[in-house]
């Protein structure tokens, strides 16, 4: 399990078992309130932008297929392949609200192919203004263990296990219907996939959920 401070307990479940949706403790709290409260935040700026995209190649037709998703209710679906971490890096200066990720990670948590890891990923992703980092491709929970730490970072993070065949599909389309009408990010998730101890979602991809940026709403 992750505990409140974010540090990663020694009983974390080997091979990611177990871990289909996983809240970081200090968010639950909240999850389950009146999400009309103070404390749901909608960026500002316009209409919310979206990029999906893959640091190789080999991700084209899961690329493709979350893209087309995303663009059913976010129009500013931008969908690219990047070749360099660089070219990554640069498209971030676009500003976008969401980045949705495929990519490789070894043990360590170190991004095939790059020279970042994941906690690197993410304070870049975070310092351009992204509210929501999804990795969206199937990766080990020893990679984002010991290689993605969200630790002071106001952003929603979403790390994918195993996404299930057809499951991640139609649990994206349900989670984007849902947060496109208004509801924040965590109670869209909760509603999907209720934390309940010992209830799996063998519906639902394999994921682990931090949500540092808290009630994020995109509109």
């Amino acid at each position: 399990m992750v505990d409140s401070g974010h540090r990663v307990r020694q009983d974390w479940p080997a091979g990611g078992r177990g871990l289909e949706t996983i809240f970081y403790e200090h968010f639950q709290s909240s999850v389950g309130k009146d999400d009309q409260s103070a404390k749901a935040q909608v960026p500002t700026g316009g209409a919310t932008r979206i990029l999906v995209c893959a640091l190789a190649p080999k991700f084209g037709e899961v690329l493709t297929a979350d893209a087309e998703r995303y663009a059913q209710f976010y129009p500013a679906t931008t969908m690219m392949t990047f070749s360099t971490a660089d070219e990554f890096v640069g498209a971030l200066k676009d500003r976008f609200d969401v980045v949705h990720l495929f990519c490789d990670t070894d043990q360590n948590g170190r991004i095939s192919g790059t020279h970042l890891d994941g906690t690197a990923l993410i304070r870049t992703c975070c310092s351009s203004g992204v509210k929501l980092l999804w990795i969206a491709s199937d990766n080990s929970a020893s990679g984002y263990i010991n290689g993605f730490s969200p630790k002071g970072q106001k952003i929603n993070l979403v790390m994918t296990l195993q996404r299930r065949g057809t499951n991640f599909g139609t649990f994206l389309q349900s989670l984007l219907a849902k947060m496109s009408a208004g509801t924040s990010m965590p109670v869209a998730w909760a509603e999907l996939c209720p934390q309940i101890p010992n209830l799996t979602h063998n519906d639902a991809p394999e994921t682990i959920f931090s949500a540092g940026y808290g009630q994020l709403r995109l509109r």
